[in-house]
């Protein structure tokens, strides 16, 4: 009888048990690879870990997947951390308007940036590939 609660409380409690053991090891492994991560806040979402922090004064955010697989990573910053030829395509594209903040999305099939646009009107979001060959607006608006 002993043997069998045993078995028992070990298949209830072994799922946790593994669960416990990946967060750690994906919280050691995130230290090891951002050492100058700041402000770090982790949340478990239905077992998929996500993790905000700041990096040399970038926002980021990054999704594992139940394996602790990256899965997609968002950086938010401003239009100097932005990869100088997008910048420019951009900049030619929409002349006239400042950019005034850069969100870039990263899956494993691609990389895309969302660009918000200002002038003393209006608001212009772009959509943009990852070498701004394709530029789409996404959305504009009056002030």
């Amino acid at each position: 009888m002993k043997n069998l609660i045993v078995i028992l409380f070990l298949a209830i409690a072994a799922p946790s048990f593994a669960a416990d053991s990946l967060d750690t090891k994906l919280v050691q492994k995130f230290t090891i690879d951002f050492p100058k991560a700041e402000n770090v806040k982790w949340y478990d979402n239905n077992g998929n870990m996500e993790v905000y922090y700041t990096h040399e004064g970038i926002t980021c955010h990054i999704w594992y997947d139940a394996k602790g697989n990256v899965a997609k990573s968002i950086r938010y910053y401003t239009e100097k951390d932005l990869n100088p030829f997008v910048k420019a395509r951009i900049q030619k594209a929409y002349a006239g308007k400042r950019i005034a903040g850069v969100t870039e999305t990263m899956k494993a099939e691609h990389m895309y940036y969302v660009v918000s646009l200002e002038d003393e009107t209006s608001w212009t979001i772009v959509k943009s590939d990852a070498t701004a060959t394709e530029l789409s607006v996404f959305n504009e608006m009056l002030k």
